[in-house]
């Protein structure tokens, strides 16, 4: 996964290894000038693919949430980076893959969809990044079960389009969700 931080800077997560191992590294995309990646020193706090990434502002600094990706419910399901260090962010709730997520206006995010154990989700995670965090299940936030689908802020309101579900339904859909009351429209 590939996101830009609040700094400007990239920030690159995970993946897979040319022999099909779960990376758990992650390394920043500097593009003044010529492009140049750096890696982390510090490790992420679990091997990741097909995670969740958001730019947050914690009160220790900026940074970024990474969520999901596990491929199981074992290992911590979220992390966060500040600076150049992640460290476990327990957010008491179920792995997911395939989801997306978005930093809001208000320094929020929003983690959408997903695969969970217990098939393709139509509910969201809101996470209020405080210590500890604020976490809030909003269930149906979707109108069908998403996941491997886009979710962008425009203005305030969060555009989430397309993706699939357990079936391999593609979804030539959209949901557009209000940022401030993270309702349906």
């Amino acid at each position: 996964n590939v996101i830009v931080l609040g700094s400007g800077t990239g920030l690159v997560t995970g993946g897979f290894s040319a022999t099909g191992a779960r990376l758990g590294t992650a390394a920043l995309l500097q593009t003044s000038g010529t492009a140049r990646l750096t890696a982390l020193s510090t490790p992420m706090a679990a091997p990741r693919v097909g995670h969740a990434v958001a730019p947050c502002k914690f009160a220790d600094g900026d940074g970024a949430i990474l969520f999901g990706g596990l491929g199981s419910d074992t290992g911590e399901v979220a992390e966060r980076l500040v600076g150049q260090s992640f460290s476990a962010y327990a957010l008491g709730v179920p792995n997911r893959d395939f989801a997306a997520a978005t930093a809001l206006p208000d320094g929020s995010v929003l983690i959408t969809g997903g695969v969970s154990s217990t098939g393709t989700e139509s509910s969201a995670i809101h996470v209020v990044p405080v210590n500890p965090p604020l976490v809030t299940v909003i269930d149906n936030l979707l109108s069908v079960p998403r996941e491997r689908h886009t979710v962008t802020l425009v203005g305030d309101d969060v555009l989430i389009c397309g993706g699939d579900d357990n079936a391999g339904t593609v979804h030539a859909s959209c949901d557009l969700v209000t940022g401030g009351t993270l309702q349906r429209k």
